[in-house]
């Protein structure tokens, strides 16, 4: 019997808790500005899973709906950022900064580096796409 990979994680004040099954889809820095606003950085990185490897074990995000395809879950009681949700998609992306163990997922790459400011210098030689890869596909369209 092989054990699965488990991501355990949750906010600031532990009022929310999930745990990931599996391995990611992807780990990415997102530049776009709606995560720029979100999150108060100059890039926000998310952990793609699928939504039915995420398990809510405490809690459940508030939501936020950033635009008509997004919504964007939060800690109601510490503000902490988590999720990032589209519609219509079997996906779930939690911030990577809510995991117990941040230091065990690894970036990929950069997307939507056409809003990247510009006072960010990148030398971690990541891949870096103006949008979202691999397939060019508009991902940051209505958010």
């Amino acid at each position: 019997m092989s054990e699965s990979i488990v991501y355990e994680g949750g906010c600031l004040c532990g009022a929310l808790r999930y745990r990931a099954s599996g391995a990611p889809l992807w780990v990415s820095h997102c530049h776009c500005r709606m995560c720029q606003r979100h999150t108060g950085s100059a890039f926000a990185t998310f952990v793609g899973f699928a939504s039915d490897c995420i398990e809510w074990t405490s809690g459940q995000p508030s939501l936020y709906q950033s635009s008509e395809r997004v919504e964007r879950g939060f800690c109601a009681a510490c503000g902490s950022t988590i999720t990032f949700e589209r519609a219509h998609e079997s996906e779930i992306d939690v911030t990577a900064g809510s995991l117990d163990r941040p230091e065990s997922i690894e970036p990929e790459f950069h997307m939507n580096t056409e809003n990247q400011v510009p006072w960010l210098k990148l030398a971690d030689g990541l891949p870096c796409h103006h949008r979202f890869p691999p397939e060019g596909e508009d991902r940051d369209a209505g958010l």
